[in-house]
């Protein structure tokens, strides 16, 4: 079992959030977007049992529409957790049985579901706010159940969430007094012999270290003055320990040594640098779920593992290595970074945007199925009939799913099949809305293609705000120059220029784009080649009035041409004759070559060049392609 869904309404940043959760999933985002909050939204309506500080709900957690408004009066935080199978019989037996009154059954799938509500909302009678947990039905109703806190119970022992908070504190996490390290010490068997023959060594040690001064003796005499004093009893006396002699007291107070190499010394872990404090608490968290979960679980539980920022303090190496490590744990994984090295290792489909908007934090993914609630019709059963795979309905919850783009062949397949029904209004409108959605769909195939190509990018790009694709290297050089010459750093505004060409399809990086919620625009070239990646976007459903908003081309036609046509030609003649001068031989046909001729075969070389020069002349902004000009322009009114 594990969480499918969550459901999140008035909490925090939040004003309303619908977001599927995988066996992994990573959120990525700016500062204070509202990651945080989502993890404890879980945590709040999940939290562990044997956790002896737990987070609490108070009046900060309610989201205020304006300043000033009492929590109060509002209508409260409610988080909604779906827990379902992904196939018939997942579950095991001893879960459907103590869970059968909450769960729900489909009919056609053969699969099983569980809804559970968590509501916090102001009681004036208890003048604090009072936690309400339900369990639903696939349509929202409410299920009457007895001993309701039982199945809350059991709920949380099914799912027992473990989190691990970005400000980790070796100090504070390997000590007697941590919540990991005390239990697991705890948990440690040792036998009563050894621990017999433990505590007697321990005592005749203490004895002779005590005894090696003699003015112990006399510190203890004069302490032991104060028993007669307040205790008027003349037989007590005091007594020093200098190591712990308890077994037990001595094992939690231990502490970690490390050594780089066998020929180092031994050194307290404490001593030790940043990175490597912040992972060995990684790591002692890991064991700590493994032996909890063995010691206090039994085997159909899943531990929900919630980890913020886990590449604090390492190098960029050990960031790329720690994602196997991570998507290795046992259990459901919910993970917040903003490492792109670990960004670049996680699979597409896992990664959740995150971003807050005027109104509320938002997030954005690559879904593979795309759903809508719609009454039931006779003829949506025959055409998913003839296309299982494609598509399902849901009779309990009355949902909907298409696996993939709606295309309009399938909208209109589905129109037809309810053309009689007395809903067909409802239909309509529902269809429609599916296929706008579903347009953003990428499939896995395309998805491959980015993690492969786009791999030494793909880190960068995703914690852009905005996107500007053009064709090639050289493109992305001159853009970065242009945007130079006009006064701006794109990177330290969060543009991301992608050359499109060298890692995927241009189309492609502006559909990823779009599923994502990041603003782009693209310049191409003016010439057959630029015209079809533009078609290209086109086929994937950009309209018209959008690409004649964010697809610039250059009017001289390529790169190459618009530069010579406009006040860079001197610069770039410049460049080619430097470049000739400094080499003691070189190709004859060069230097018979036209100057475009020469740009086309070093493009490269001249784009760099021509970069270099922004820092040491003079070149006046509109000397550079208006196509990069206007685009550069476009991103930073739009990102602002």
């Amino acid at each position: 079992m594990r969480i499918s869904r969550i459901e999140i309404r008035n909490f925090r940043s939040i004003q309303y959030l619908n977001l599927s959760l995988g066996e992994t999933t990573v959120f990525v985002g700016p500062n204070n977007s509202g990651k945080t909050a989502i993890l404890d939204a879980i945590r709040l309506s999940l939290p562990p049992q044997w956790a002896k500080r737990r987070i609490r709900f108070n009046k900060n957690d309610i989201r205020l529409r304006r300043a000033g408004d009492d929590p109060r009066q509002s209508d409260g935080a409610t988080i909604t957790l779906w827990m379902t199978e992904t196939c018939q019989d997942m579950w095991p037996d001893s879960v459907k049985q103590s869970l059968s009154s909450i769960i729900a059954l489909d009919a056609i799938s053969g699969t099983r579901s569980i809804c559970f509500r968590t509501h916090w909302k102001w009681n004036d009678i208890n003048e604090s706010f009072e936690q309400i947990t339900e369990f639903l039905n696939p349509r929202g109703d409410l299920i009457p159940v007895q001993n309701k806190g039982l199945y809350v119970n059991r709920i949380r022992r099914l799912l027992p969430v473990f989190y691990l908070g970005a400000l980790r504190d070796y100090s504070s996490e390997i000590t007697s007094r941590s919540q990991y390290w005390k239990q697991l010490m705890e948990a440690l068997e040792i036998p009563k012999e050894l621990e017999s023959e433990v505590q007697s060594t321990l005592e005749d040690i203490n004895s002779k270290l005590a005894n090696a001064d003699k003015r112990v003796k006399d510190i203890l005499s004069t302490l032991s003055k104060s028993i007669r004093v307040a205790l008027h009893s003349q037989r007590g006396s005091f007594d020093l320990r200098l190591i712990p002699i308890d077994t037990r007291e001595l094992v939690t107070r231990s502490e970690l040594i490390l050594r780089n190499a066998p020929t180092l010394p031994w050194l307290p872990l404490r001593y030790q640098g940043q990175g490597i404090q912040s992972l060995s608490v990684i790591f002692l968290y890991q064991a700590f779920i493994d032996i909890v979960l063995n010691d206090t679980y039994d085997n159909s539980c899943t531990p929900v593992i919630a980890i913020e920022e886990p590449e604090a303090h390492l190098h960029p190496q050990s960031e790329r290595r720690l994602w196997h490590d991570i998507s290795t744990l046992n259990g459901q994984k919910i993970v917040t970074t903003h490492s792109p090295y670990l960004v670049q290792r996680v699979p597409m489909r896992d990664l959740r945007m995150v971003d807050l908007s005027s109104e509320s934090t938002i997030v954005s993914s690559l879904p593979r199925t795309f759903r809508t609630e719609i009454p039931h019709s006779k003829g949506i059963d025959d055409v998913i009939a003839n296309n299982p795979t494609k598509f399902s309905f849901d009779r309990s919850s009355h949902l909907f799913e298409t696996t993939g783009m709606l295309k309009e062949s399938d909208y209109r397949a589905l129109l037809r099949a309810v053309g009689n029904d007395t809903n067909r209004h409802i239909f309509e409108n529902k269809f429609k809305e599916l296929r706008d959605a579903s347009s953003v769909y990428i499939s896995d195939t395309e998805l491959i293609d980015l993690e492969t190509f786009a791999l030494r990018i793909r880190g960068e790009i995703l914690f852009a705000r905005y996107w500007i694709i053009v064709e090639g290297q050289a493109d992305y050089l001159v853009m970065h120059a242009t945007a130079s010459a006009m006064g701006y750093d794109l990177d330290e505004l969060g543009v991301s220029v992608i050359d499109a060409k060298n890692n995927g399809s241009p189309s492609l990086f502006a559909a990823l784009a779009r599923a994502l919620d990041i603003l782009w625009l693209a310049v191409f070239d003016g010439d057959p080649a630029g015209n079809g990646y533009r078609k290209d976007l086109a086929n994937r459903g950009f309209s018209n009035e959008e690409l004649n908003r964010r697809c610039h081309l250059h009017e001289a036609g390529t790169l190459e041409d618009e530069i010579l046509s406009g006040g860079l030609k001197e610069v770039v003649q410049n460049i080619r004759d430097s470049s000739r001068s400094e080499l003691r031989t070189y190709d004859r046909s060069s230097k018979k070559s036209t100057l475009q001729q020469w740009m086309k075969k070093n493009k490269t070389k001249y784009a760099a060049c021509l970069a270099a020069r922004i820092q040491s002349d003079s070149l006046s902004q509109s000397d550079f392609p208006k196509a990069f000009r206007v685009a550069v322009a476009q991103a930073i009114e739009e990102g602002r």
